[in-house]
Protein backbone atom coordinates (compact mmCIF):
# COMPACT_ATOMS: atom_id res chain seq x y z
CA UNK A 1 0.00 0.00 0.00
CA UNK A 2 1.48 3.30 -1.06
CA UNK A 3 1.94 6.37 1.10
CA UNK A 4 -1.35 8.26 1.35
CA UNK A 5 -1.54 12.02 1.90
CA UNK A 6 -4.78 13.77 2.83
CA UNK A 7 -5.49 17.47 3.34
CA UNK A 8 -8.04 19.06 5.64
CA UNK A 9 -8.79 22.68 6.53
CA UNK A 10 -11.26 24.33 8.89
CA UNK A 11 -11.32 27.55 6.83
CA UNK A 12 -12.11 26.05 3.42
CA UNK A 13 -13.84 23.08 1.89
CA UNK A 14 -11.03 21.21 0.15
CA UNK A 15 -11.25 19.55 -3.20
CA UNK A 16 -10.17 16.25 -1.60
CA UNK A 17 -12.82 14.16 0.23
CA UNK A 18 -12.47 13.54 3.95
CA UNK A 19 -11.23 10.06 4.80
CA UNK A 20 -10.15 8.07 7.83
CA UNK A 21 -7.15 5.81 8.19
CA UNK A 22 -7.16 2.54 6.33
CA UNK A 23 -6.72 -0.78 8.12
CA UNK A 24 -3.16 -1.59 9.18
CA UNK A 25 -1.97 2.00 8.84
CA UNK A 26 -0.29 4.52 11.12
CA UNK A 27 -1.17 8.15 10.39
CA UNK A 28 0.45 11.42 11.47
CA UNK A 29 -0.79 14.97 10.87
CA UNK A 30 1.28 18.09 10.24
CA UNK A 31 0.63 21.61 8.91
CA UNK A 32 2.02 22.71 5.55
CA UNK A 33 1.66 25.87 3.47
CA UNK A 34 -0.07 25.44 0.12
CA UNK A 35 -0.79 28.00 -2.66
CA UNK A 36 -4.35 29.26 -3.10
CA UNK A 37 -5.96 31.11 -6.00
CA UNK A 38 -8.85 33.58 -6.28
CA UNK A 39 -10.11 36.52 -8.37
CA UNK A 40 -11.53 37.45 -11.76
CA UNK A 41 -10.61 34.94 -14.45
CA UNK A 42 -11.17 35.30 -18.18
CA UNK A 43 -10.57 33.39 -21.39
CA UNK A 44 -11.66 33.53 -25.02
CA UNK A 45 -13.42 31.02 -27.25
CA UNK A 46 -14.27 31.10 -30.97
CA UNK A 47 -17.98 31.11 -31.88
CA UNK A 48 -19.92 32.04 -35.03
CA UNK A 49 -16.87 33.49 -36.74
CA UNK A 50 -15.67 35.65 -33.87
CA UNK A 51 -13.77 35.47 -30.60
CA UNK A 52 -15.88 35.75 -27.46
CA UNK A 53 -14.44 36.62 -24.04
CA UNK A 54 -15.87 34.87 -21.00
CA UNK A 55 -15.28 36.14 -17.46
CA UNK A 56 -16.07 34.76 -14.01
CA UNK A 57 -15.10 35.44 -10.40
CA UNK A 58 -13.50 32.44 -8.73
CA UNK A 59 -13.58 32.08 -4.96
CA UNK A 60 -10.68 30.70 -2.95
CA UNK A 61 -9.42 27.53 -4.66
CA UNK A 62 -6.45 25.17 -4.59
CA UNK A 63 -6.41 24.98 -8.40
CA UNK A 64 -4.70 27.56 -10.62
CA UNK A 65 -7.10 26.87 -13.52
CA UNK A 66 -10.86 26.80 -13.92
CA UNK A 67 -13.42 26.11 -16.64
CA UNK A 68 -15.73 29.05 -17.40
CA UNK A 69 -19.18 28.40 -18.89
CA UNK A 70 -21.65 30.79 -20.55
CA UNK A 71 -24.55 29.04 -22.20
CA UNK A 72 -23.14 26.67 -24.81
CA UNK A 73 -19.73 28.36 -24.68
CA UNK A 74 -16.84 27.45 -22.38
CA UNK A 75 -13.06 27.81 -22.10
CA UNK A 76 -10.19 27.21 -19.66
CA UNK A 77 -8.92 30.20 -17.66
CA UNK A 78 -6.08 30.95 -15.28
CA UNK A 79 -7.03 31.89 -11.70
CA UNK A 80 -4.95 34.68 -10.09
CA UNK A 81 -2.53 33.69 -7.34
CA UNK A 82 -3.90 34.75 -3.93
CA UNK A 83 -1.14 33.66 -1.55
CA UNK A 84 -0.78 30.63 0.72
CA UNK A 85 -2.79 28.93 3.42
CA UNK A 86 -1.91 26.48 6.19
CA UNK A 87 -3.67 23.13 5.92
CA UNK A 88 -3.38 19.85 7.77
CA UNK A 89 -1.69 17.02 5.88
CA UNK A 90 -2.37 13.48 7.08
CA UNK A 91 0.29 10.99 6.03
CA UNK A 92 -0.55 7.31 6.43
CA UNK A 93 1.85 4.41 6.02
CA UNK A 94 1.21 0.68 6.01
CA UNK A 95 2.46 -1.16 9.10
CA UNK A 96 3.28 -4.83 9.31
CA UNK A 97 0.30 -7.07 10.01
CA UNK A 98 -0.38 -10.80 9.93
CA UNK A 99 -3.55 -12.29 8.46
CA UNK A 100 -4.63 -15.84 7.63
CA UNK A 101 -6.84 -17.01 4.76
CA UNK A 102 -8.21 -20.51 4.11
CA UNK A 103 -9.35 -21.72 0.70
CA UNK A 104 -9.46 -24.54 -1.87
CA UNK A 105 -11.54 -27.19 -0.14
CA UNK A 106 -11.14 -30.23 -2.44
CA UNK A 107 -10.61 -33.99 -2.33
CA UNK A 108 -7.32 -35.48 -3.55
CA UNK A 109 -6.76 -38.77 -5.41
CA UNK A 110 -6.63 -40.83 -2.21
CA UNK A 111 -9.89 -39.43 -0.88
CA UNK A 112 -8.57 -36.91 1.60
CA UNK A 113 -10.21 -33.51 1.91
CA UNK A 114 -7.53 -30.81 1.45
CA UNK A 115 -7.51 -27.11 2.33
CA UNK A 116 -4.83 -24.50 1.68
CA UNK A 117 -3.86 -22.12 4.49
CA UNK A 118 -2.16 -18.92 3.27
CA UNK A 119 -0.65 -15.72 4.60
CA UNK A 120 -2.56 -12.59 3.63
CA UNK A 121 -0.20 -10.19 5.40
CA UNK A 122 1.36 -6.75 4.86
CA UNK A 123 4.94 -5.57 5.43
CA UNK A 124 5.93 -2.15 6.73
CA UNK A 125 5.79 0.64 4.13
CA UNK A 126 8.66 0.19 1.65
CA UNK A 127 9.57 -3.26 2.98
CA UNK A 128 8.84 -6.83 1.85
CA UNK A 129 7.81 -9.92 3.78
CA UNK A 130 10.81 -12.21 4.22
CA UNK A 131 9.77 -14.87 6.74
CA UNK A 132 6.79 -16.97 7.80
CA UNK A 133 6.30 -19.34 10.74
CA UNK A 134 3.20 -21.49 11.20
CA UNK A 135 1.87 -23.49 14.15
CA UNK A 136 -1.18 -25.79 14.13
CA UNK A 137 -2.57 -26.48 17.59
CA UNK A 138 0.78 -25.44 19.06
CA UNK A 139 2.90 -27.70 16.83
CA UNK A 140 5.32 -26.01 14.42
CA UNK A 141 4.14 -26.51 10.82
CA UNK A 142 6.63 -24.79 8.50
CA UNK A 143 8.09 -21.60 7.07
CA UNK A 144 6.51 -21.13 3.63
CA UNK A 145 3.86 -18.54 2.78
CA UNK A 146 1.19 -21.28 2.61
CA UNK A 147 0.65 -24.96 3.39
CA UNK A 148 -1.99 -27.67 2.98
CA UNK A 149 -3.95 -29.55 5.64
CA UNK A 150 -5.90 -32.81 5.35
CA UNK A 151 -9.59 -32.65 6.17
CA UNK A 152 -11.28 -35.81 7.41
CA UNK A 153 -14.73 -37.31 6.83
CA UNK A 154 -16.39 -34.96 9.33
CA UNK A 155 -15.81 -31.33 10.20
CA UNK A 156 -12.81 -30.36 12.28
CA UNK A 157 -11.17 -27.27 13.66
CA UNK A 158 -7.59 -26.17 14.16
CA UNK A 159 -6.00 -23.27 16.01
CA UNK A 160 -3.60 -21.82 13.45
CA UNK A 161 -0.93 -19.29 14.42
CA UNK A 162 1.11 -17.24 11.94
CA UNK A 163 4.16 -15.04 12.56
CA UNK A 164 5.54 -12.91 9.73
CA UNK A 165 8.80 -10.95 9.46
CA UNK A 166 9.67 -8.22 6.96
CA UNK A 167 12.95 -6.95 5.53
CA UNK A 168 13.30 -4.36 8.33
CA UNK A 169 13.18 -7.14 10.95
CA UNK A 170 9.72 -6.18 12.22
CA UNK A 171 7.35 -9.02 13.17
CA UNK A 172 3.61 -9.49 13.60
CA UNK A 173 1.52 -12.51 14.56
CA UNK A 174 -2.09 -13.66 14.62
CA UNK A 175 -4.07 -16.73 15.65
CA UNK A 176 -7.25 -17.98 14.00
CA UNK A 177 -9.56 -20.87 14.84
CA UNK A 178 -10.47 -22.41 11.50
CA UNK A 179 -13.39 -24.77 11.01
CA UNK A 180 -13.40 -26.76 7.75
CA UNK A 181 -16.48 -28.22 6.13
CA UNK A 182 -15.85 -31.64 4.53
CA UNK A 183 -15.79 -31.78 0.77
CA UNK A 184 -19.03 -33.27 -0.58
CA UNK A 185 -19.51 -35.93 -3.24
CA UNK A 186 -21.15 -33.37 -5.52
CA UNK A 187 -17.78 -31.65 -5.85
CA UNK A 188 -19.04 -28.28 -4.71
CA UNK A 189 -17.92 -28.43 -1.08
CA UNK A 190 -20.01 -27.40 1.92
CA UNK A 191 -19.20 -23.70 1.93
CA UNK A 192 -22.55 -22.10 2.66
CA UNK A 193 -23.29 -19.58 5.39
CA UNK A 194 -22.39 -20.77 8.87
CA UNK A 195 -25.57 -19.48 10.48
CA UNK A 196 -25.89 -18.71 14.18
CA UNK A 197 -26.03 -22.18 15.76
CA UNK A 198 -23.43 -24.48 17.28
CA UNK A 199 -21.21 -27.08 15.61
CA UNK A 200 -20.18 -30.48 16.97
CA UNK A 201 -16.63 -30.79 15.67
CA UNK A 202 -13.34 -32.47 16.44
CA UNK A 203 -9.91 -31.01 16.87
CA UNK A 204 -7.21 -31.79 14.33
CA UNK A 205 -5.05 -34.63 15.61
CA UNK A 206 -7.75 -35.78 18.04
CA UNK A 207 -10.20 -37.44 15.65
CA UNK A 208 -10.60 -40.45 17.98
CA UNK A 209 -11.95 -38.27 20.78
CA UNK A 210 -15.43 -36.97 21.38
CA UNK A 211 -16.49 -33.91 19.43
CA UNK A 212 -16.77 -30.54 21.16
CA UNK A 213 -19.49 -27.93 20.65
CA UNK A 214 -18.19 -24.79 18.95
CA UNK A 215 -20.39 -21.69 18.51
CA UNK A 216 -20.77 -20.29 15.00
CA UNK A 217 -19.12 -17.00 16.00
CA UNK A 218 -15.81 -18.86 16.50
CA UNK A 219 -15.92 -20.46 13.07
CA UNK A 220 -13.99 -19.24 10.01
CA UNK A 221 -15.20 -20.69 6.72
CA UNK A 222 -13.00 -21.39 3.70
CA UNK A 223 -14.02 -20.47 0.19
CA UNK A 224 -14.65 -23.42 -2.11
CA UNK A 225 -13.60 -23.68 -5.75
Amino acid sequence: MNLVKRLSSAALMLLLPAAGAYADEVCTTKQVSVPVYSGWSSCTTYSNGQWVELEEYVGLSYSSTTRIYSGALSCNAQVPYAGTQLVNVEECTTVISADISVSQNYKNNIGHNIVTVSSNSDANEGETLTGYKWWVNGAYKGSSSSFSMDNFDGGYYANIELQVTDSSGATASTTSRVYIYPYTSSGSGNCGGKGTGNYAIKKVGEEDKEAVIVPAKDVVMPACY
